[in-house]
């Protein structure tokens, strides 16, 4: 036999990073082994998770709420003394006489002494005489004379001068209904600032005319209630209180301003959805996002854009309500947390939102979707070629690379040289690669990759990164110093662990390597530890131990690289003469030690590769041996399945693996047989066998069933339903049964779908079942169809004229017509538009109160 000392030693490492070696020269005392080294480039990926960027960031309404002054404050006045003895100047005296009689509350013969004055030109008393003709104007309901005057005194130096401007502002604010911008006096500074939603602090009210206005407006900005401005510091305090997180209070008082003439209503439902958002009640928020839309659309799509940020369901209907971007972008961000990218990605698309379809796209691994969306993206930004020039290294279009290189190398220069090195780190001009990059991890892989070991370590010195210690044991391994390699490793990955096997193996310490490869029980990682296993026992002479994990190796790990080694590693062992030629190898040994214990698991190989090359007899017969040997059993009899073309022997052959066999041979032959029931049409003997499995096995043979055994069918659905009530198939299928049996209870359980066209079908079918019987009940189903199924058709417009003739039948003619207005009459059939039109004859117009 050749012996085959320290089989793998330094040369063979480079196996251990290849995934794989090629047997090219037999030799009376070693085998030469080939193997490439090369670390490939990180993959760099989007974020894990994204944040809807108006998750709950509710509006703050206070500045809709501020009200003018109830009342028109004014200064003390004083009366002035009266001229010398030698007599009084006439202005003096009108103006004099004017003040007098305001105080005494004889506006009218106070407003002719003032005017008295303005007719006298030059007169320094005109601009306080325009002060007090304003407050009289203000007084008598002719606002905007009094406007007038106010501006006049306002833009004058006199006494009242200060009063006229407050008594303007008041005036305007309150006639505009928007306060005026002004830099002073700070209190109506302030209400500006308020009425355009800036952050404001308390306000001095000592040196302001309207003292009374003045704390209202303290109380409105801190939150406490005025009772002469109940409304709107009771929704002021109500704000704040939910900035508080005191929700309860602030609903309280919102439900008292939910009543249909108050002038508030909008703004307290609209908060009371966000508090509703704010305690994960959806539903309710919904409710009132719905109640929003006939009074006040842009607070109602707000709410619904807020609601898209929380729920799939709850984004769907909000891009149908609003035909938001906004919620179809929230919606895609929902499906991308919870990883499923195909989805996100398409409503990525449809949002606009091109370089998050990318992202999508590239967690996926789909670099070429990435890319037909990076193509959409229109603001060129650094993060914009950052994908792109990742998108391009893994697709491999690197004449494309280098274009968008040349446009990234001014405005990016960092961008521009890492990516240079990636590319030339693909085209493996390590050297090139090097110069480029400016990370020391970087660095060092290309290093790693010429050869340059020394190199290595020296870059990554001092490093005590994960990722930077195992490149350093790699290089020190690859220089075979498996002492110096331990000095960077710990046992906290299975990498790592694999590494120090390693370390000792090169050392030709076999025993210490096979306890830490013996650590790797699972993972990737796997497979090529028993392989090094099976080489640490054969180097130790132990042959038997050897074959044992080879043996293992082409039993759990079939399809692997280290399998071919194992198999080549068993030939060589046995055979003394290894072949390229697999099946002559195999044959030739299966001869030379016909009593050898790896024997059935060759005789199984070569079986295999009788069957790929049509040798079908000389499979059978090698497979009919195997039946009767421990083990292997079960394995002979799923091969000689796959070659049985009777069906019935093949479904015995099937049925007996099923019985005898392991786990994973088990699940092999029910797939097999379900495919044999499939193909023969035997669909009812196929449910029957699904039926016996887990949950969704089940729910496929309720499909099989619905078409196949009705009553079957029936007594499946009312146990799956039971085991899980909220399986969205299962509601969907609930529909289909109630096609069949017309079974009312089929319809309710359709009706709590989470998909709008499932959830609107049940509901109008139940509104047709009421609609004879119980026309409240019925109209009740109608309506739910319309408010939340709009453009499901055609139950939306069904259920609109269904519900419109139900109105008319309990005389609530001018609702009908009303509601008829919200018909999709593009989407409406000729039958239904006839419908429509014979109805309308019958109906008022629509008037709604605005």
């Amino acid at each position: 036999m050749w012996k085959l000392i320290r089989l793998f030693s330094f040369v063979v490492f480079a196996l251990s990073f290849s995934f794989g070696s090629e047997l090219t020269e037999s030799i009376s005392l070693q085998v030469k082994v080939v193997g490439k080294i090369q670390e490939e480039k990180p993959k760099l990926l989007p974020p894990e998770r994204l944040t809807p960027r108006k998750r709950l960031t509710y509006l703050d309404l206070s500045h809709k709420l501020l009200e003018p002054p109830k009342e028109i404050e004014e200064p003390d006045i004083v009366v002035p003394k009266e001229g010398k003895a030698c007599g009084e100047p006439k202005d003096r005296s009108y103006y004099r006489a004017g003040i007098k009689l305001y105080i005494e509350g004889n506006l009218k013969e106070a407003e002719s002494k003032f005017l008295d004055v303005l007719s006298l030109q030059n007169s320094a008393f005109i601009p306080q005489s325009q002060y007090f003709l304003g407050l009289i104007y203000a007084r008598t309901d002719r606002e905007k004379e009094a406007v007038e005057f106010l501006e006049s005194s306002c833009n004058a130096q006199h006494p009242y001068r200060m009063p006229a401007c407050e008594t303007l502002y008041a005036l305007k604010f309150k006639l505009n209904g928007k306060p005026e911008e002004v830099d002073s006096p700070q209190l109506w500074k302030t209400v500006y600032l308020i009425s355009v939603g800036e952050d404001v602090g308390s306000v001095s009210c000592e040196d302001t005319v309207f003292k009374r206005y003045c704390e209202y407006v303290n109380s409105f900005i801190e939150g406490n209630i005025d009772p002469q401005y109940e409304e709107s510091t009771s929704l002021r305090r109500a704000i704040v209180l939910i900035a508080q997180n005191r929700y309860e209070e602030a609903k309280a008082i919102l439900e008292s301003h939910n009543r249909p003439l108050n002038k508030f209503r909008n703004i307290a439902l609209y908060y009371l959805g966000v508090i509703a958002l704010l305690e994960g009640n959806k539903k309710e928020a919904y409710k009132y996002a719905s109640m929003l839309e006939i009074s006040d659309k842009e607070l109602a799509q707000h709410l619904y854009i807020l609601l898209s940020g929380q729920d799939i369901l709850f984004s769907r209907i909000a891009f149908q309500v609003t035909g938001s971007k906004e919620a179809l972008k929230n919606s895609g961000i929902l499906y991308y947390n919870r990883g499923d990218y195909d989805l996100a990605y398409l409503q990525f698309t449809k949002a606009g939102e091109h370089l998050l379809s990318a992202y999508a796209a590239i967690r996926k691994g789909d670099y070429e979707k990435a890319y037909e969306a990076l193509k959409k993206v229109e603001k060129r930004d650094r993060e914009y070629y950052l994908w792109l020039l990742e998108t391009l290294y893994w697709l491999g279009k690197d004449e494309e690379m280098e274009k968008v290189l040349s446009e990234v190398k001014d405005s990016f220069p960092e961008l521009y040289k890492e990516y240079v090195g990636w590319l030339m780190f693909k085209k493996e001009n390590w050297l090139e690669a090097y110069k480029y990059f400016d990370d020391p991890y970087h660095k060092a892989l290309a290093l790693y990759n010429s050869g340059n070991y020394k190199r290595v370590l020296e870059i990554l010195e001092g490093e005590e990164g994960l990722k930077e210690r195992v490149l350093k044991a790699k290089a020190a391994i690859s220089m075979g110093n498996g002492e110096l390699a331990r000095k960077f490793l710990k046992e906290e990955s299975p990498e790592e662990i694999y590494l120090i096997g390693m370390s000792y193996f090169i050392e030709g310490d076999y025993a210490k390597a096979i306890e830490f490869f013996e650590k790797i029980e699972e993972g990737p990682l796997r497979s090529r530890a028993l392989l090094r296993i099976a080489d640490s026992y054969y180097n130790l002479g132990q042959y038997d131990k050897a074959k044992e994990f080879y043996k293992r190796i082409l039993s759990d790990f079939p399809d692997s690289a280290e399998a071919m080694d194992a198999t080549l590693a068993l030939a060589q062992i046995e055979l003394q003469n290894p072949s390229e030629d697999l099946e002559k190898l195999i044959e030739e040994f299966v001869k030379k030690f016909p009593d050898s214990p790896l024997i059935p698991d060759l005789k199984y190989q070569l079986a295999s590769i009788y069957i790929k090359k049509g040798k079908i007899e000389e499979a059978k017969k090698i497979l009919e041996e195997l039946k009767g040997v421990e083990g292997f059993e079960a394995k002979a009899l799923l091969k000689l399945a796959e070659i049985e073309e009777n069906p019935q022997r093949k479904e015995e052959i099937l049925k007996k693996v099923m019985s005898i066999g392991e786990k994973e041979e088990k699940e092999r032959a029910t797939g097999m047989l379900m495919n044999l029931y499939f193909q023969r049409k035997e669909f009812e003997k196929l449910a029957d066998f699904l039926v016996k499995g887990d949950f969704d096995d089940r729910k496929k043979a309720l499909e099989i069933y619905l078409s196949e055994n009705l009553q079957k069918a029936m007594r499946l659905f009312d146990q799956l339903i039971k085991e899980n009530p909220r399986d969205e198939e299962l509601k969907a299928m609930a529909l289909k049964l109630y096609d069949k049996t017309k079974g009312k209870k089929y319809l309710l359980i359709a009706k709590e779908s989470q998909n709008p066209r499932v959830r609107a079908r049940a509901l109008y079918l139940l509104g047709l079942r009421e609609k004879r019987r119980n026309k409240k009940k019925a109209l009740e189903y109608f309506v739910e169809v319309v408010l939340t199924s709009k453009g499901i058709h055609p139950y939306y417009n069904r259920s609109i004229i269904e519900a419109a003739n139900i109105l008319v039948s309990m005389k609530a003619r001018k609702d009908a017509s009303c509601l008829l207005e919200k018909l999709d009459t593009r989407s409406l059939s000729k039958r239904d538009l006839k419908r429509v039109k014979i109805l309308r004859k019958q109906l008022p117009k629509c008037e709604v109160k605005r």
